[in-house]
């Protein structure tokens, strides 16, 4: 039985993931001239977790790409991720000299082999030229594959994480459902873009839903916020799983001026529409969550000082 993911990653063409490669290799670039900026420049404490972000990012997605296209897009595949780990852990080794405060040999040694690893990547790159059949799209993408592993901090940090990662997708499916109101043509590119996004929501949820979870036992859970939080995301979760399939078959039909793709287009309109409110009402929920979750810690942190320092009674 074919999933809607199975469904999602078929649409996906080539000229899509063209569009999205420029921009990671133009992103490794922009690292590069970061580091190169870094041999002679003062660096800030929060100088490599941004630049372990970043390439984390570009790794997540480079692991996205369908075998099937690997070819035509890079030299190869494993030597890329390779390359990219490698500047991953040249960068974490940097975060720790630079804890120090001192820029030692050993300091100028792990930058250099940083950005060698990031030239290596680059060069994983094929020169390709693909001609637009139709206008690329202008909506937004939020292709994402898991962060969960590399999301530093507490489960309060990661829960700003994940709050700021919904409040991006519900910038995006505003886009998204301005576009099916108004816009009199829609393309095949633009619908396949949405069907990224509604992926990448659906990782998002289920990471969402698999860390609130994990806070079940913790005296966060006991928030009047908690369980009303967790429906919503389950809700959001479902909503979007529905979606993807009736926006897969009107990829197919959305340059048919018939009475099935005008119905499919105002059924789609309006699953959107509700979609929009849960985001929102999730959204809200989740920030409610964490400044409940925050008070709670700041309140325990206060008793265990006073019980450190002997003043409670």
């Amino acid at each position: 039985m074919i999933s809607n993911s199975d469904i999602v990653h078929e649409e996906v063409s080539s000229e899509l993931y063209q569009e999205i490669l420029t921009g990671l290799w133009e992103q490794l670039a922009d690292i590069k001239q970061s580091l190169e900026q870094g041999c002679g420049g003062d660096l800030s404490t929060d100088f490599t977790p941004a630049l372990t972000m970043r390439v984390h990012e570009v790794t997540n997605t480079i692991q996205t790409v369908p075998e099937y296209l690997v070819p035509t897009f890079l030299v190869s595949k494993d030597a890329l991720l390779e390359y990219l780990h490698g500047a991953i852990i040249e960068l974490q080794l940097l975060r720790d000299q630079l804890g120090t405060g001192r820029k030692t040999r050993y300091f100028y040694k792990r930058l250099l082999a940083c950005q060698r690893c990031i030239e290596k990547a680059l060069e994983q790159k094929r020169n390709i030229a693909i001609t637009w059949q139709e206008p690329p799209s202008q909506l937004p993408l939020l292709a994402r594959h898991s962060l969960r592993a590399y999301i530093p901090g507490t489960s309060l940090d990661q829960g700003r994480f994940y709050q700021t990662e919904l409040r991006t997708a519900l910038e995006v499916l505003h886009t998204i459902s301005r576009l099916f109101e108004r816009e009199l043509n829609i393309w095949q590119d633009q619908c396949t873009r949405v069907l990224i996004f509604l992926h990448g929501v659906q990782e998002l949820t289920r990471e969402l839903c698999d860390f609130l979870d994990m806070l079940i036992s913790s005296p966060a859970a006991t928030s009047p916020s908690y369980c009303q939080l967790v429906i919503t995301i389950h809700h959001i979760h479902k909503q979007v799983s529905h979606l993807t399939v009736p926006m897969t078959r009107y990829r197919a039909l959305c340059r048919s001026s018939s009475t099935r793709s005008a119905n499919a287009r105002v059924a789609i309109s309006s699953s959107l529409g509700s979609l929009l409110r849960e985001v929102v009402d999730g959204l809200q929920g989740l920030t409610m969550f964490l400044d409940e979750a925050y008070f709670q810690e700041r309140r325990a942190s206060n008793q265990s000082d006073k019980v450190a320092e002997g003043i409670i009674v």
